[in-house]
């Protein structure tokens, strides 16, 4: 990059900054949501986010967006009938991606 006269001092310190802002808001949205932060906070959070990488495809930002509404909704939707299958579903959706589309949803193959 910096053939092409790219300052990548800066380019590096501007993707580190806003990579640490964007995890920032991420916690503070979650902690509002659950009410509060504590060394106890369950780890659910990481691991429906886990699975919403896997599930999208790893480096597809579009993927993640697209499994994370398939994901929650699927998931309201079986708790609305049938209360406490919700993960369940969300454990065999991510079976079946990694059976039949390892690379995720909108992944790319890679050889």
């Amino acid at each position: 990059l910096q053939a092409l006269g790219i300052n990548v001092k800066l380019a590096f310190s501007t993707v580190f900054f806003l990579g640490g802002l964007a995890a920032g808001v991420g916690g503070v949205l979650i902690a509002g949501y659950s009410g509060g932060v504590s060394p106890y906070f369950s780890g659910t959070w990481l691991i429906y986010g886990f699975i919403v990488v896997v599930v999208g495809g790893m480096g597809s930002l579009g993927g993640s967006a697209l499994a994370a509404l398939l994901i929650g909704i699927s998931r309201q939707y079986v708790n609305y009938y049938a209360p406490g299958l919700g993960d369940f579903v969300v454990v065999i959706l991510l079976a079946l991606v990694l059976i039949f589309r390892p690379q995720g949803l909108l992944g790319k193959v890679s050889h």
